[in-house]
């Protein structure tokens, strides 16, 4: 019973400073330093592991299983949950460009969303810098990485900027140049953006998956890219890397984790990977690799979730080449989402 008397003192405490707070500053409304932030990774549709292994016999097999991994209604699926929750910010990863020619398929996975998402959401910045697999002199086939920040519409920008980290995985493929070699191309975008009245930095990420070495070196120049800002900082992405892996705690002796803090949300254990397919229901989530990180002010996180487990973020039914075909409800992407309201005095 102590930890629930507790919880209530907190909010009610919190309730009344802000209160206060407003009719000491003369508002006439309610006035709360908040930030409501989305991440997500919105997920290819497919492992290219084996092409970047320089496997390009399974070519073929990839480029299936991204076109019915049906990117298009999975865009609707996360845009629904969108319009719900509401956010101020979206940061989004993988939300990559592909084109199939001999299909005539192109999805932009960014045009797609915001086209689902209406009027009320807007390009902040997208890293064009990112991994960039153009096949299709060969056959007919792009894949190209971006990493994008969103914002509502009555967000004011400032300045924004992005750009691809130093030390990247140069993989060899067996072709003729200028085809035979692709760099792994990881970085992040940054954004000043005003939200309510207030002003923040808004940076969006995602860190190298398959070497530990060269991912902490990226996490160091992450953390060295946001030196002498002055301003709150919300630092988001997926960072490939778990509580106390090295990644991690290199970013946490400059940043907060914004997870720990959370004041509604806490049965919720943050796990945000752990999906191996779209289609089945027996995931377990049990890597907590995506994060909201803050720095200049210690926030205060009002609200912290994972969103994307419920069967009700699932799509529309689609077409699926099980066998037989059938119609199935995909889930929207391999990662969780994470949602924070996050107060910032």
């Amino acid at each position: 019973m102590g930890k629930i008397f507790k919880k209530i003192f907190i909010i009610l405490f919190i309730g009344l400073f802000f209160v206060s707070y407003s009719h000491a500053f003369g508002s006439k409304r309610s006035f709360l330093p908040k930030v409501k932030v989305l991440d997500q990774n919105m997920y290819l549709g497919a492992d290219l592991t084996p092409l970047l292994t320089g496997d390009l016999g399974q070519l073929e097999d990839v480029i299936g299983e991204i076109i019915a991994s049906n990117y298009p209604a999975r865009a609707n699926a996360i845009a629904r949950t969108i319009k719900v929750l509401r956010p101020d910010v979206i940061c989004l990863q993988e939300a990559f460009l592909f084109e199939y020619l001999p299909l005539g398929i192109s999805w932009d996975f960014k045009a797609l969303l915001l086209a689902e998402l209406g009027d009320d959401y807007k390009e902040v910045v997208t890293n064009e810098d990112l991994t960039d697999v153009d096949l299709r002199p060969l056959f007919g086939v792009r894949i190209k990485d971006q990493d994008v920040i969103l914002a509502k519409r009555n967000v004011r920008i400032g300045d924004t900027d992005s750009f691809a980290f130093a030390d990247n995985i140069e993989m060899d493929l067996p072709l003729d140049p200028p085809f035979n070699k692709v760099v792994i191309a990881r970085g992040v975008s940054t954004a000043r953006l005003k939200i309510r009245r207030k002003w923040y930095t808004v940076g969006n990420t995602h860190l190298e998956s398959f070497h530990p070495g060269i991912r902490y070196n990226q996490a160091i120049e992450l953390v060295d890219e946001y030196d002498g800002v002055p301003e709150p900082i919300i630092l988001a992405g997926d960072f490939n890397s778990e509580p106390g892996w090295p990644a991690y705690n290199v970013i946490v002796e400059e940043f907060d984790d914004a997870w720990p803090r959370r004041l509604i949300g806490r049965r919720d254990p943050g796990f945000t990977y752990g999906r191996d397919d779209l289609i089945s229901d027996d995931a377990i989530f049990d890597e907590r690799i995506d994060f909201v990180f803050t720095r200049n002010r210690r926030a205060t996180t009002l609200v912290g979730l994972t969103v994307g487990k419920s069967k009700f973020s699932k799509t529309v039914p689609v077409l699926y080449p099980t066998e037989p075909p059938s119609l199935v409800r995909l889930w929207p992407s391999d990662h969780l989402g994470l949602f924070f309201t996050l107060i910032l005095p």
